[in-house]
């Protein structure tokens, strides 16, 4: 029997220029407030940052990271559904 190696997990920064590529990936709206809804699942994240512009958010996926503490959703006062499952 062979076994497959585990998918090695990259720890990540949440920062400015990875949220533009993940809007770009996903097709969202370049400007940041008009996103009612961000995947930021299994990407590795540390920590919730850099979320400030994003005053639009609904809807946020954060499973999968490694996140040990909520922090810094304060500007996200129309959140409703934070998915935070298997982190830390």
């Amino acid at each position: 029997t062979t076994l497959t190696p585990a998918r090695e997990f990259v720890v990540m920064e949440m920062s400015a220029s990875v949220l533009q590529d993940i809007i770009k990936q996903n097709d969202l709206y370049t400007t940041a407030a008009l996103n009612d809804i961000m995947y930021l699942h299994f990407k590795g994240f540390f920590a919730i940052q850099n979320l400030e512009a994003f005053t639009g958010l609904k809807t946020l996926y954060l499973e999968g990271n490694t996140i040990d503490k909520v922090e810094n959703l304060d500007t996200q006062s129309q959140l409703r559904e934070l998915y935070l499952q298997d982190n830390a």
